[in-house]
């Protein structure tokens, strides 16, 4: 009898277990393409500019098509609206615009029948106070080398809660990635964001790109720094700000930016 017991026993738990689950139903279209929006509008003059582009079926190793004439405008809070112009394929700008701090911005856009909008408010901008150069011995295949890192110094705003993005340039070209964080533990301190895991080496021009952005681009943001993947469109995709048969993300960020030079001799104290 106690034989029988066991399993049922066993059996009951693994059904509670269960039960406790939350199903998820995904309705995946393998064979779906979609508008993918990358999207910002920035404080610094030239850097506002939406990219669109096609995705490709979910298994289809084609790159993304670049979306071109679309209408693309950037509404502001006053009511008037910017009209971007296309300047390279899906890639829309508008020269010497540039946001302006604690305000709103919405984006529409319409193409192929389609309207897409997204509204994004632009927080104040938290200026970098300086770079600092981290170097760090390795053993390589018994060859010793120096690892670059870097600390982001700046100063949080105590007023607000604050998010923000971490980009990094390599003699001015965007290097892939990027990171996240939000004040919780940092709140109106002086503090600094560490960055590695990039391939530096000396005499190369290293630039870091502060973005404040909002609540709703920091979880966007969050998701993907996660996932490895600029534009997830398999299960698990982040919550977007995004209205409309579309992907991506729009966000206001007021933005600092600094440089540094790595130096040319290898020991770091010299």
């Amino acid at each position: 009898m106690i034989q029988w017991i066991r399993p049922i026993i066993v059996l009951s738990f693994f059904l509670l277990f269960v039960s406790c689950e939350k199903i998820i139903q995904l309705d995946l279209n393998q064979n779906e393409s979609v508008l993918v929006v990358d999207a910002m509008v920035s404080n610094i003059p030239n850097h506002t500019e939406v990219r669109l582009s096609e995705s490709k079926p979910l298994f289809s190793a084609e790159p993304y098509a670049k979306i071109s004439h679309a209408k693309v405008r950037i509404i502001q809070a006053d009511g008037t609206s910017v009209i971007l112009d296309e300047q390279a394929p899906g890639i829309y700008k508008r020269d010497h615009f540039k946001g302006i701090e604690n305000s709103e911005y919405q984006l529409q856009i319409d193409w192929d029948g389609q309207v897409i909008s997204a509204n994004s408010n632009m927080p104040k901008m938290v200026p970098i106070d300086s770079l600092e150069l981290v170097f760090s011995d390795r053993n390589y295949r018994g060859k010793e080398e120096l690892d670059y890192a870097l600390k982001v110094h700046f100063t949080d705003d105590i007023e607000v809660q604050n998010f923000y993005r971490f980009d990094v340039f390599r003699n001015d070209t965007l290097l892939e990635g990027f990171s996240v964080s939000n004040d919780l533990y940092y709140n109106g301190l002086e503090t600094y964001h560490f960055i590695r895991g990039y391939a530096l080496k000396p005499l190369d021009k290293v630039s870091v790109l502060l973005s404040c952005i909002d609540e709703a681009n920091y979880s966007y943001f969050l998701v993907l720094s996660e996932s490895n993947s600029p534009f997830n469109i398999a299960p698990g995709n982040p919550i977007s700000n995004i209205q409309g048969q579309a992907i991506g993300y729009f966000g206001a960020f007021a933005q600092d930016k600094k440089e540094i030079i790595i130096p040319a001799y290898s020991d770091p104290n010299p």
